[in-house]
């Protein structure tokens, strides 16, 4: 059983997702906040695997919270993040503050429980989506800055392998 953490500024997202989870016999959550002060001390009262984490929120953004978590704990729970936007920076931003899923929130439910069960596994994940305007980005004339880094220290080494060939091949059909 994945037990989750919710925080979320939005009681109405909480609540949905609270209503996904609970259709799973694998999944289960066991705690909510709609904000990020006080996650420390309340994590460490609490069992739990996974936080579902929205990196916009009024105090303390979801970026923030994470690496407050990730610093804070040995063994810290993998954290995925929640977003309405689908912004390279904020995925790289949450990925450096020790994320290991993106999600956005108008992805199909299918995608949030692959997230939750691909980060409790120890590997990452990037909503289909987002990965998609990250792989447009390094193939662009003009790339947005990305930092390489960060996707290779939370990627594993099959994900970047695939990651290089669709930028690979990419790139071989804008210049053929």
């Amino acid at each position: 059983m994945i037990r989750i953490l919710i925080i979320d500024d939005e009681r109405e997202v909480i609540e949905s997702i609270e209503v996904l989870i609970s259709s799973r016999d694998d999944m289960k959550v066991v705690g909510s906040l709609q904000n990020g002060h006080g996650v420390i001390s309340y994590i460490e009262t609490l069992r739990r695997d996974v936080v579902l984490m929205n990196i916009s929120m009024p105090g303390l953004s979801g970026v923030e919270t994470t690496k407050q978590i990730k610093d804070h704990f040995v063994g810290a729970p993998e954290i995925v993040i929640l977003t309405t936007f689908d912004l390279n920076q904020m995925v790289l931003s949450a990925l450096h503050a020790g994320a290991q899923g993106f999600i956005l929130k108008s992805d199909p439910p299918q995608d949030l429980y692959s997230a939750i069960i691909t980060t409790h596994r120890g590997d990452a994940l990037i909503s289909p989506k987002m990965l998609r305007n990250l792989v447009t980005s390094l193939t662009a004339k003009q790339p947005q800055k990305l930092h390489v880094e960060v996707l290779s220290s939370k990627c594993s080494s099959r994900e970047l392998d695939i990651l290089k060939l669709v930028v690979q091949q990419a790139g071989e059909r804008r210049y053929s």
